[in-house]
């Protein structure tokens, strides 16, 4: 058997080593949980060594802050994660697949020709399929950062642009006695955001120049807010016309909490 590299079938679409498989992962992230469903599709000796114990669905958990990291596994494609907030600071990040559960042999069935001359030795521990790497914060978490401002009086807020880093996020300054709240309050979390997206119509046209549909390369976390808004088919800061509302295009990603409080007179 040989050794040394190993076939990989990636979720972009440009594995060259499975030319007739196909996957794709679905995330839903609630608070310090995940869920992950994958799909595979035109890769019968893949689906094989699944039922045989060999291969079996993992999502990694990564945060770079905190040096974190671990692997969570699953027999279905539906994985489960969770996280506490010890383990984590700052952004983190899931990569989903299927890792092998002990060594074996893989023979060249569905590969491309360069695979076909003998069986691939494939060690434990091993990633044959590899899912892109996906953001679990929240958009308020990744994109606003709370600071104090002894310079406010208590309720206020300011919010203010910051592109350091490489990356477009917005600094919300508050009164120092409100700081915890904020981190902890989503509804106050969200009012910021309100304010942040106001702000996206006023970034300098030098931004955009050269990205697809205006939104600009440089900010990776802009681009995403524009193309999940195009998702929702909701007007986006560069559509024509002032179809733009910062309150329905921020509240349709981040939600207001809300209660239903029941009328006094009701029994």
């Amino acid at each position: 058997m040989t050794t040394g590299a190993i076939p990989l079938l990636h979720e972009d679409g440009q594995s060259l080593d499975w030319p007739s498989a196909r996957y794709t992962v679905k995330v839903i992230v609630t608070d310090r949980s995940a869920e992950v469903e994958s799909v595979l599709e035109g890769a019968p000796q893949l689906e094989t060594l699944i039922a045989a114990g060999h291969l079996q669905w993992a999502v990694e958990l990564r945060c770079p802050k905190t040096l974190y990291s671990s692997v969570t596994y699953s027999d279905s494609a539906i994985c489960k994660i969770q996280w506490s907030p010890d383990q984590v600071d700052g952004d983190v990040y899931i990569l989903p697949g299927l890792i092998s559960t002990g060594p074996f042999s893989l023979s060249g069935e569905g590969l491309s020709q360069v695979w076909k001359e003998q069986p691939v030795d494939v060690p434990i521990g091993s990633w044959l399929v590899r899912g892109d790497v996906r953001s679990v914060n929240s958009l308020a978490a990744s994109l606003l950062k709370f600071y104090p401002d002894v310079s406010l009086e208590t309720g206020e807020m300011r919010v203010v642009r910051d592109t350091g880093g490489g990356d477009l996020h917005f600094n919300v300054y508050v009164a120092a006695e409100m700081l915890e709240t904020c981190l902890r309050e989503r509804n106050v979390q969200v009012a910021a955001l309100i304010a942040a997206f106001a702000q996206f119509p006023q970034i300098d046209k030098q931004d955009a120049e050269g990205a697809d549909d205006g939104a600009s390369p440089q900010y990776p976390r802009m681009q995403r807010i524009f193309d999940r808004l195009r998702e929702l088919e909701i007007p986006t800061w560069l559509d024509d016309g002032d179809e733009f509302d910062p309150a329905r295009a921020a509240t349709a990603m981040e939600r207001f909490d809300s209660q239903i409080v029941a009328d006094e007179d009701d029994d």
